[in-house]
């Protein structure tokens, strides 16, 4: 997780959710990390548009 938190500093608008997971976190847990990446992505793409508009 600490290697992990190193992107924070360096990754301007990264966001870090650390889940609670085996080795196969998208065989068990696709739900939440599709609603992260969905999340993520609305955010991310609506600033990305407004920014190329200006």
């Amino acid at each position: 997780a600490d290697g992990a938190r190193a992107y924070l500093a360096d990754v301007p608008n990264a966001e870090l959710h650390l889940l609670d997971t085996g080795h196969f976190a998208l065989a068990t847990h696709a739900a939440e990390i599709a609603e992260l990446i969905a999340g993520f992505h609305a955010a991310h793409a609506a600033t990305a548009t407004a920014t190329a508009d200006s």
